[in-house]
């Protein structure tokens, strides 16, 4: 078979949706057997958001209404620890500032610093 140029971008492009899907569904899968939901999940394969948002480390978390206003930025919560025991004893910025949003009411930490690795674009 011979490939014309549009079709060969065509076929591309369903291939990468495809593998985007498959990722998705194996992140989807594992969120979901560690008790987690996923809500929303954006892949930033150029970095095109990670770059509008200024983000400095992976994670950097933010919460953003939906006018695009960025209600907080920073980390997760405020143990800069990888043990999984110490989360339960962390207070969780990001689930703090959804839940004042939520509620209607101004987010009070509305920005931390970010700890992890630096991203590099």
């Amino acid at each position: 078979m011979v490939w014309s140029e549009k079709a060969g971008s065509s076929a591309i492009a369903r291939w990468r949706s495809l593998i985007a899907a498959s990722v998705l569904g194996a992140v989807v899968r594992w969120m979901r057997a560690q008790g987690g939901e996923p809500r929303a999940t954006l892949i930033d394969g150029t970095s095109a958001t990670a770059s509008a948002y200024a983000a400095r480390t992976t994670p950097h978390m933010f919460v953003i209404d939906p006018a695009g206003t960025v209600l907080y930025n920073g980390a997760i919560d405020d143990k800069r620890s990888a043990n999984p025991a110490d989360a339960k004893t962390a207070h969780n910025y990001v689930r703090a500032a959804l839940s004042e949003a939520q509620a209607g009411k101004p987010v009070t930490v509305a920005s931390t610093t970010p700890y992890g690795c630096s991203v590099k674009y």
